[in-house]
């Protein structure tokens, strides 16, 4: 892991996207989930900018594994609704600096 990168991301407050800099966020201990979100940032993202949002949400209860959508402007985020409601994933995000975050639209199931 860089760790410059991980204290610029840390100080700006906010999941700005680095393309270059981009590392892998430390793997939490497996959490139990029972439903999915999509969750729109209004912006291109990659994966570093999954790595920021799963480092935000680190203390929130119930939060699993979030997987990117390439190229798109949306993650799906595995989540334990007894624990934590979509409401509260985007509030946290917006109050993290990601003022455009909120419940996307599932993409169309592919036959």
């Amino acid at each position: 892991m860089k760790p410059f990168f991980a204290c610029a991301v840390l100080s700006l407050g906010s999941l700005s996207c680095s393309r270059d800099a981009a590392v892998s966020a430390p793997v939490a201990a497996p959490v139990a989930t029972n439903a999915t979100l999509v969750i729109s940032l209004g912006r291109d993202i990659c994966q570093g900018c999954v790595d920021g949002a799963r480092t935000k949400l680190a203390g929130v209860a119930g939060i699993g594994d979030l997987a990117l959508n390439p190229g798109g402007k949306d993650f799906t985020l595995h989540y334990d609704d007894s624990k934590v409601q979509p409401q509260q994933v985007v509030a946290k995000l917006v109050a993290a600096g990601e003022v455009d975050a909120k419940v996307g639209t599932p993409a169309p199931a592919t036959k």
